[in-house]
């Protein structure tokens, strides 16, 4: 998502970068789902709120390259969901390593 947002700031074409972030994505989701099968439940409190940062992360850039932007929705606000959901995975990353006493 950040290379996608890059591609939209500096006005290239962003079909095929749109391309690549949705393969991300389902790869993603694949990934989750099994998470949620498997991650105690006592993790996926943090697991959901970085799936949920990353379902909004993931729109933005898509309506954008659609041209279908919602309100204020422009690059910058795309890189501070970025932003916020690396904060979010680094919780979830302690919070897992913590559970695994690690």
């Amino acid at each position: 998502m950040n290379d996608h947002a890059h591609v939209l700031r500096i006005g290239h074409d962003p079909q095929e970068s749109l391309v690549t972030v949705g393969a991300a994505r389902s790869d993603y989701r694949r990934r989750y789902a099994e998470a949620q099968m498997t991650v105690p439940d006592s993790d996926l409190t943090e697991v959901r709120l970085v799936d949920s940062r990353l379902g909004s992360g993931y729109g933005m850039p898509a309506r954008l390259t659609r041209r279908t932007a919602r309100g204020s929705e422009d690059v910058e606000s795309v890189r501070d969901e970025i932003k916020q959901g690396w904060r979010l995975l680094s919780g979830m990353r302690a919070t897992m390593r913590t559970d695994l006493g690690a």
